[in-house]
């Protein structure tokens, strides 16, 4: 919607600006082409993979014109899908990561004539009693993952996006078996000032043919092949082991909060020593510090984790090292002196200045503690009231972040977790080195209780 009226590529109207193409170090070809439409400049960008039949894409809208212009929830990926008929299509999602049983569960549909499948990040998490359509991470309700399957060819396309924002998606068959897919930016609403721009999340096409295992298969080697280049060598594979880490921490007192706070520091770093000579017998490779070690969100006072990472690497270990960085306590130096950064207890990453300080955040973790493992958590994307445009910067701030710390520390990684899968997706996977897609009780993937028996 651009000033409120509907705005395509079938609308009419557009002139070419200009287009380009480029080949990558990776040896994959991007192709971008601009048109222009009275004010409005529409960017298209398509990056293709050598040896994959995926194709990703992504949109940026500028106002090139000389007065504002309203957008509102932009399209990132449009399709149209042909098959033999509207019966032979089997539709395939999954649900999401939140941490409960029921995670990461296919499921199979046929799609209703003329009337749409529609999906939206606020929804419930399927199966749930009682939730309410409401603010939710961008994968907790619904992996970003679809793929649709024509039984009678045996042909078949998977698409998936990245996008810890609010997202909708409608699937739509047609009488002769055309099946419409629309994926938005819902609840976005952003006036553009003259030369200022916007950019919609990545998305991406693959086909595959025969069944869902070559479906997969068609995406991880493209993934294997183009999205490895942040993966650090060390870091991946590693077995990650921790001990009771919550013991010396405000993990159960009474009135506790998730930002924490006022943990024991000398025993966080007494932990390291005792636990690090258990992983050297039964060969663990990185140790894993958690939750609440810190003085104040924010603030990120604690133990002496530089020393803590001398001995580690003495013994051929690394450190993961916990902090949600931009999550903070009220009470933190950077929420009393910049309230107005701060939503919801969540540094507001929309914002330039909260990117770049937050970099320099990183900076200095990595000037204390030396080479480490940096995990994340929490939520990144927040809600302004009840406006949901902010998380589309935000998302891009995250991904911002996250990119800098590891080519400014090229001998640091990065582990992704945000409450197990409840952000999950190609691009987040691509800068890390693990990622949890659980965060404890999930179904057959739940902790189990200790070997009793005798090996």
């Amino acid at each position: 919607m651009v000033d409120g009226r509907e705005v395509s590529g079938m609308s009419g109207g557009w002139e070419l600006s200009r287009a380009a193409e480029s080949r990558k170090a990776d040896g994959s070809l991007e192709f971008e082409i601009a048109v222009r439409r009275a004010g409005l400049e529409a960017v298209k960008t398509y990056v293709l993979y050598p040896g994959s039949s995926v194709l990703r894409e992504r949109l940026r809208l500028r106002n090139a014109g000389t007065g504002p212009v309203k957008i509102e929830e932009p399209r990132f990926l449009n399709a149209l899908v042909r098959a033999t008929g509207r019966d032979a299509v089997d539709f395939y999602w999954m649900t999401g990561g939140e941490n409960r049983p029921g995670s990461w569960v296919l499921k199979t549909e046929t799609l209703p004539e003329r009337k749409s499948r529609d999906f939206d990040s606020y929804d419930p998490f399927p199966g749930l009693a009682g939730a309410k359509y409401g603010f939710r991470m961008g994968s907790s309700t619904y992996a970003p993952w679809n793929a649709l399957l024509d039984k009678t060819t045996r042909q078949g396309i998977f698409l998936g996006w990245d996008y810890f924002g609010h997202w909708a998606s409608r699937f739509e068959a047609e009488a002769d078996g055309r099946i419409r897919i629309e994926f938005r930016v819902a609840g976005h609403r952003q006036t553009l000032a003259p030369g200022q721009e916007l950019a919609t999340p990545q998305a991406f096409t693959g086909l595959f043919s025969d069944d869902l295992d070559n479906a997969g298969n068609e995406c991880l080697d493209w993934q294997y092949r183009y999205l490895w280049d942040y993966t650090r060598p060390g870091w991946f594979p590693a077995i990650r082991m921790l001990g009771w880490w919550w013991n010396g921490t405000p993990w159960k007192d009474p009135g506790n909060t998730w930002v924490g706070g006022n943990g024991d520091q000398d025993s966080a770093f007494r932990k390291v020593f005792r636990v690090a000579d258990l992983m050297s017998q039964v060969g663990g490779d990185v140790y894993h510090r958690d939750w609440g070690w810190w003085d104040r969100a924010g603030d990120w006072g604690g133990p002496d984790f530089k020393t803590m990472g001398e001995y580690l690497r003495k013994r051929g270990m690394g450190q993961l090292i916990y902090a949600f960085i931009y999550t903070v306590d009220m009470r933190s130096k950077v929420a009393r002196e910049h309230p107005d950064w701060v939503i919801k207890q969540t540094l507001d990453m929309s914002r330039p200045e909260v990117v770049q300080y937050l970099k320099g955040v990183l900076d200095d973790f990595a000037r204390r503690f030396g080479r480490f493992e940096w995990r994340n958590d929490s939520t990144p994307t927040v809600q302004h009231g009840s406006d949901d445009t902010p998380m589309l910067a935000q998302d891009q701030g995250l991904r911002e972040i996250i990119r800098s710390f590891l080519d400014r520390h090229p001998d640091c990684a990065f582990q992704g977790v945000n409450g197990g899968g409840n952000n999950a997706g190609y691009d987040y996977a691509r800068y890390a080195s693990s990622l949890s897609f659980s965060d404890g009780a999930v179904g057959i993937i739940r902790n189990r209780p200790p070997f009793r028996g005798r090996l």
